[in-house]
C-alpha cells in the first residue's frame, strides 16, 4: 500500500519538474526571438540612416528608507 504512494509522490514530482522545464524552456525560446527582432529593427534603422531613439530613463522613487 505504501509502495504505491511513493510511486505516486514521485510521479507527481516528476510531471512538476517536467512541466518547469517545459515552461522554462517556452520562455527562453521567447526571449531568443524578441531579442532577434530587436536586432533586426536596430539593423534596419542603421541601414536607414536614423538614429535609435533613446529610451528615457525612469524617474527615481522615493527610497523606502527615508520615510522612516
Amino acid at each position: 500500500m505504501t509502495n504505491e504512494y511513493v510511486a505516486a509522490a514521485y510521479g507527481v514530482i516528476l510531471f512538476a519538474l517536467l512541466m518547469y522545464v517545459v515552461a522554462v524552456g517556452l520562455k527562453s525560446a521567447r526571449m531568443a526571438r524578441e531579442a532577434e527582432l530587436l536586432a533586426l529593427l536596430v539593423e534596419r534603422s542603421d541601414e536607414e540612416g536614423r538614429a535609435v531613439e533613446p529610451v528615457p530613463e525612469a524617474v527615481d522613487a522615493p527610497d523606502p528608507a527615508s520615510r522612516a
